[in-house]
């Protein structure tokens, strides 16, 4: 599951910034593992549907 410390994290980067490092870090994974990291799993965890 992805997240962040904004605006927090403004004090060293910007979210720009934390959301291009996360991309690399996650781009070898299959499409439908980077989006459990992005999205998945959280939906799941919190019971949000995609409407």
């Amino acid at each position: 599951m992805w997240g962040s410390d904004w605006p927090v994290l403004t004090l060293a980067g910007d979210y720009a910034g934390w959301v291009a490092v996360s991309q690399a870090c996650i781009g070898g994974l299959s499409q439908d593992e980077q989006a459990d990291v992005w999205h998945g799993t959280a939906r799941r965890f919190y019971g949000l549907s995609l409407d």
